[in-house]
């Protein structure tokens, strides 16, 4: 029996080769996209496929697995939807193929480490959205603490020099880092105040090396509040700078490259925080669909993972004038859970998306949206998202945007766009794009919610 489940185990490669080979010059090039597309052993995904032959039936295949994990049929568009469970294997990337008698389609999805959650601090009141700024007033930048005098100077050289500087530290203490490379993984996990913030401090040419884009892990993790990061350059790592349970963060002026996954994270329960005046680019360089620019909150797919199932209150979080390009995922990512953040300001270059089909997916309530500049998307400039008919992906503001398409979609699409309650608003432009201004009933509003955001 050994040599026979050898055997099939050999066998189920060849036959995708062969099924593969086997599809005519006529049929359709189908694809299979699986959300979400990393997770834990047992979680339940979702498999959709288009672009099959109409009517065809199949079943999901998992690596070289000979066991099928579910059956499909498409419908009369060669479209299916089938939900699946990630199987009990080790850590790792894994091919996960819809296959038909004619045709193979295939998405790949990582299963990750089981991690124990990060302590959450219940202490912490609900989060309820703040009344929204208008877009016509000036931005409001948080303060940069580098640009103060610390309660204490800490000058740091090498990667050592980093480490102790990041253990030792105490509010009020300016962290200044020479040029040069930094290389290694770094955790901030001292907790400072809002009147004595510790603040780390270099230029673009002071640069945080993680070591490797493929396996390196955080090559900047924050955990403790009221830090402020400034200027330096952040780098080679699979994640950029990840912001765990923290409140307070400024991450103002940094710039953020070759990263395998997304580059900076503001996750579990983390509040009040502004990434501001940055630069943002070379992402997903392990997984394109993994690799947004900047990413809000957790789905609700990880949050057992994170936050004890409960929805991952990262709240009121501010995303300013930072530019954001060649990323192979959103821009900005927003995820079911968080309220009441502001996107203002941004400028997006969508020409490298690979994995999404947005700058800028919404999945939170109350977010305002304004004055951001977009440009060329292979299917919308912004989104929004009910997830899984859950209270999320709603009453959020779009006003003042300039979206310069050049994609198949819409410059504002809105999901359920009569029952969501988002409002796009007539303030913004729309260039290029193939369906034109919004999938809104109507098109552009200026309701109360829109006039509220407009100044006058």
């Amino acid at each position: 029996m050994p040599g026979c489940a050898r055997s099939v185990r050999w066998l189920i490669p060849l036959l995708l080769i062969l099924v593969s080979f086997s599809i005519t010059a006529e049929a359709r090039d189908a694809d299979l996209r699986l959300r979400p597309n990393d997770g834990l052993p047992g979680e339940a995904i979702t498999a959709r496929g288009k672009d099959f032959a109409p009517n065809a039936t199949g079943t999901i295949a998992w690596g070289d697995l000979s066991a099928s994990f579910g059956e499909f049929t498409a419908n009369d568009e060669g479209d299916f939807e089938v939900t699946i469970t990630v199987p009990d294997l080790p850590p790792g990337t894994y091919a996960v193929s819809a296959i038909t008698p004619d045709q193979v389609a295939t998405d790949e999805f990582e299963i990750e480490a089981p991690e124990a959650p990060p302590p959450v601090d219940s202490s912490r009141p609900a989060a309820t959205p703040p009344a929204l700024p208008n877009p016509g007033d000036e931005i409001p930048f948080a303060p940069n603490a580098c640009l103060s005098p610390g309660q204490r100077e800490v000058a740091v050289t090498d990667a050592a020099g980093l480490t102790a500087a990041l253990a030792d530290a105490q509010p009020g203490d300016r962290i200044s880092l020479a040029d040069g490379t930094y290389p290694g993984n770094f955790v901030a996990a001292v907790d400072a105040t809002s009147d004595a913030s510790i603040a780390l401090c270099g230029s673009r040419s002071a640069v945080i090396d993680g070591g490797d884009w493929g396996a390196s892990g955080y090559a900047l993790h924050l955990t403790g509040d009221y830090w402020t990061v400034s200027s330096i350059t952040v780098t080679n790592a699979q994640k950029g700078v990840m912001a765990d349970s923290v409140n307070g963060v400024v991450l103002d002026g940094i710039e953020v490259h070759t990263i395998g996954h997304e580059a900076v994270h503001f996750r579990t329960h983390s509040t009040d925080n502004v990434i501001q005046h940055s630069d943002i680019h070379d992402t997903g360089l392990d997984n394109e669909k993994f690799g947004e620019g900047v990413y809000l909150g957790t789905a609700v797919s990880n949050w057992p993972k994170y936050t004890n199932g409960e929805p991952d209150r990262s709240d009121r979080n501010q995303v300013l004038a930072n530019r954001i390009w060649n990323t192979s995922s959103e821009s900005i990512d927003i995820k079911e859970g968080t309220e009441g953040g502001l996107i203002a300001g941004n400028t997006f270059d969508g020409s490298q998306l690979s994995g999404a089909d947005s700058w800028v997916d919404v999945k939170g309530n109350g977010y305002l949206i304004v004055d951001n500049n977009g440009t060329s998307s292979p299917q919308d400039g912004f989104q929004t998202h009910v997830i899984d008919d859950m209270e999320w992906g709603r009453n959020n503001v779009f006003a003042r945007n300039t979206a310069i398409v050049n994609g198949a979609g819409v410059g504002f699409y809105i999901h359920q766009p009569e029952e969501s309650g988002n409002t796009v608003a007539c303030s913004n432009v729309v260039e290029g794009a193939a369906d034109g201004f919004t999938n809104l009933p109507g098109g552009c509003t200026e309701t109360a919610a829109a006039r509220k955001a407009l100044p006058g």
